[in-house]
């Protein structure tokens, strides 16, 4: 079985750098409609800018559509969506791509675009 890693995007790179020659399955969960190429492309763009090219797989990376409900959020991560959704909202609507779309749209509410369906593939895998 490959390398595992659970965790940030932004801990994805110091894990790479530990996984020698194993495999490794990387799972991306987030707002983003995963059924669009072009956000699979920018998803996939930065995970490649973080893990060695002889770890990249595109059959091993596998994006997951998640939620995100503000009411239980702690104040630091409100904060920072709010700051973001206010630099979001001042920008033109040609200069936001998928990702500053979705904060838009989602700001201050409770969505859920989980799909327990999606996660077979990953299990088949496994």
């Amino acid at each position: 079985m490959g390398a595992l890693f659970a965790g940030s995007v932004l801990g994805l790179k110091k894990f790479a750098a530990t996984v020698t020659s194993q495999e490794l399955i990387v799972i991306t969960v987030g707002l983003l409609d995963t059924q669009d190429d072009e956000n699979i492309r920018y998803i996939r763009h930065n995970i490649k800018s973080q893990i060695p090219a002889h770890l990249y797989d595109e059959d091993r990376i596998f994006h997951l559509r998640g939620a995100i409900d503000y009411s239980t959020m702690g104040l630091k991560h409100k904060l920072m969506m709010k700051f973001m959704h206010s630099k979001l909202s001042r920008m033109a609507e040609e200069e936001l791509n998928a990702e500053s779309k979705i904060i838009l749209e989602t700001y201050g509410k409770k969505v859920d675009y989980v799909d327990f369906n999606t996660l077979q593939p990953i299990v088949s895998i496994l």
